[in-house]
Order: C-alpha cells, then sequence, then structure tokens
C-alpha cells in the first residue's frame, strides 16, 4: 500500500512541473534559439540573469525538448526554479558550500572509477563540459536541501543499508586469457610439443589455433567471470578450468565438445568488495526512494514544495525581454493566463535521490 502511496506522490509530483513546462511551451512565442542573444533577461528578488550567463546556458542546454517551447524559454524557466531554490536555501542556511560540492563529486568520481570509467569519459560521451556538470550537480544539491528541510537523512542509515545490501555492489572475480583451440589429435600433438619446447604461446597459436582468436595470438580480449554462458566463442569448461590455475600458468589440454583448448592465464583479478565511498550515492539514492514511501516523508516534501509555491507567488520577477514577457505572469500564476488564474505557482517537483537524478554521471536537467 505505502509503494502506490509513494508512486502516486511521485507521479503527482511530476505532472505539476510537466504542467508548468508545458503550459509555458503553449505561450506559442516566436523565439527560437535566437532567443539566447545578447541581450539583458531577467531578475528575481534583485539576482540577475545577466546577458554572458544566459548565452552560455543556452548553449549548454543538453536536454531541451523540441515540444516545449523555444530554447532561451526553457532555459529561462529552469532558471527561475533554480534561483528561487538557491534564494530559499541560503534563508534556511542549507546552501551547499564549496566544501559540500567538492565532496560530492568525489563521490561521483569514486563511484564511477569503481565501475571501470572516469568524470571525464563519461561527460565527453555526453557533450557535457565538466563546468557545466559542476554547476547541475550544485543546483541538485540546492533542490534537495530545500525540498528535504526537516527530513533527516543520517549518515548511520546510509552505512547501515551499505551493509546490509554490500553484496550487490561486489564485483566478482575475472579472468584475462589466451587460448589455442584445435580440432584434432594431430594438432593437438603438435601444439604441446611446442609449448614443451619453450615456445611462444602467442606464435603457437597463430600457427596452430582453429578459432576467433587465433590472429590475436589466441587472446580473448574481454575479462570473464568465472561463470558464463555456453554457446559463446569460449566455453564454460574451459574458464572453469582456467579459475584453478595462477596467473601466467599453461594448463593442460581441456576437453570441450569436439574440440581440445589448451589456455594461459594472462590475469587473474579477484573478487572485489567495494568502500562505501564508492557507492555511497547509490545507497543514499536508495534510503531516499525507501523515506518516499512514507506518508510522513510525502507530507513534509509536500509542506517544503507549497513554501516554494508561496515564495514564488511573492518574488520580484521581471523579465526584461519583450519576447518573454509573457514568461511572468504564467510562472507567478501557476501554468494559466489571464486575470483571475487560479492556482499557486508550480515550484519544481522534489529532487530525486542523486542515484536516479544522476546516474553516472548523467547530470541533473539542464
Amino acid at each position: 500500500m505505502r509503494h502506490r502511496t509513494g508512486a502516486r506522490f511521485g507521479q503527482q509530483a511530476q505532472k505539476r512541473s510537466l504542467l508548468f513546462v508545458a503550459s509555458l511551451a503553449a505561450l506559442g512565442l516566436s523565439a527560437g534559439v535566437s532567443g539566447c542573444s545578447q541581450k539583458p533577461v531577467a531578475s528575481l528578488n534583485g539576482t540577475a540573469l545577466s546577458e554572458t550567463d544566459f548565452a552560455k546556458q543556452c548553449e549548454t542546454a543538453t536536454d531541451i525538448q523540441p515540444n516545449l517551447g523555444a530554447v532561451g524559454q526553457q532555459v529561462l524557466m529552469r532558471w527561475v526554479q533554480s534561483t528561487l531554490q538557491a534564494q530559499e536555501a541560503k534563508k534556511l542556511n542549507a546552501y551547499p558550500s564549496q566544501k559540500d560540492v567538492d565532496a560530492k563529486l568525489e563521490g561521483v568520481r569514486s563511484q564511477l572509477a569503481y565501475g571501470g570509467t572516469t568524470l571525464e569519459q563519461q561527460l565527453k560521451a555526453q557533450g557535457i563540459t565538466l563546468e557545466t556538470y559542476k554547476r547541475r550537480l550544485l543546483e541538485q544539491m540546492v533542490q534537495e536541501a530545500v525540498m528535504f528541510s526537516g527530513i533527516p537523512i543520517p549518515e548511520a542509515e546510509v552505512v547501515k543499508a551499505f551493509e546490509e545490501g554490500k553484496s550487490r555492489f561486489s564485483k566478482p572475480a575475472t579472468i584475462r586469457l589466451s587460448q589455442i583451440t584445435v580440432e584434432t589429435k594431430a594438432q593437438l600433438d603438435q601444439a604441446s610439443n611446442s609449448l614443451n619446447s619453450n615456445a611462444d604461446f602467442g606464435l603457437v597459436a597463430r600457427t596452430v589455433s582453429k578459432d576467433q582468436f587465433a590472429q590475436q595470438g589466441g587472446q580473448v580480449p574481454i575479462d570473464l567471470p568465472e561463470a558464463i554462458q555456453a554457446g559463446g566463442p569460449v566455453q564454460p569448461a574451459v574458464v572453469k578450468a582456467a579459475f584453478k590455475l595462477k596467473e601466467g600458468e599453461v594448463s593442460k589440454p581441456i576437453q570441450a565438445g569436439k574440440s581440445w583448448v589448451i589456455v594461459k592465464v594472462m590475469k587473474l583479478t579477484p573478487r572485489q568488495e567495494p568502500k562505501i565511498e564508492q557507492v555511497r550515492e547509490i545507497v543514499r539514492g536508495s534510503v531516499i526512494q525507501t523515506k518516499m514511501q512514507s506518508p510522513e516523508f510525502q507530507s513534509k516534501v509536500q509542506e517544503n514544495q507549497g513554501k516554494l509555491f508561496t515564495a514564488l507567488r511573492g518574488a520580484d520577477f521581471q523579465i526584461f525581454r519583450p519576447e518573454y514577457a509573457g514568461l511572468r505572469d504564467m510562472v507567478k500564476n501557476g501554468g494559466q493566463s489571464g486575470p483571475g488564474a487560479g492556482g499557486g505557482p508550480v515550484a519544481p517537483g522534489p529532487a530525486g535521490p542523486a542515484g536516479d537524478e544522476m546516474p553516472p554521471p548523467a547530470p541533473p536537467g539542464g
């Protein structure tokens, strides 16, 4: 029952945010990418969005939705959301320090390193600069600080969840091997005699082997866990036998179906158990997801969201670009235009856990 309640809460919050965005698009503004030209833009409670920052945010926006209006329009809407949240976080004395941001960034780096990649590699693949990623990371932290205000997420709970679920983050032992595959007894004798005479394993593989790795000196180009499925280029029986060897050791002939295989262990990587620093953000996200099923948690987040509604309604929001003038009333009236429009202004929905908002290293929305 709690799970369904939590799901409904999440869906309602998402619908409110989507309504806000969709209503902006409904204005039918004609400004396109050209709307991001160098002009004064807007201010919120005295915080100005300079023409330079606006242009930079337009240029680095990576998740613009074609059906939700012009690029500048969407960037401006997101700036209003993030700026309002930053102002509220400072009032709550909950604005993240540079030390907090650096620690979060280091956590992301550790998590990616444990997964065998780097933040820079992931950002390059997504076409995102490190500067943009840091800005989005800060925005996410601010959003969480505001929406989860008054909701404790003790470190002790994160540590406990990590200890209880540590095994699901463990990385199994793997092996990197080279193999020689032959189909006849004569070929097997030739390969065995050559190896017994201290011939180079790779040279023998190129000369005798009949599998797809022969021209690479028998080298299998991936690390293999002990349990693999049958039907691939490396037989399960071969891998199982290889795991009984030491690094650098050559096996005796292994019968695999109608073929014979000789393997050499190139590298053995033992099972790896993670440190909490390497998976903290995932675990913390899981803790938050669990808490979100609680009616008390949902009630507090809704209360915090209501405070943002009130703050936005009372905000001094000015737009200096005529092509975006309609956004002001739209934001203040919660997605409804015209006199007497009802409903509170729609503030952003609650921040999701870091593990969901930023699956390594996908940043929050741009």
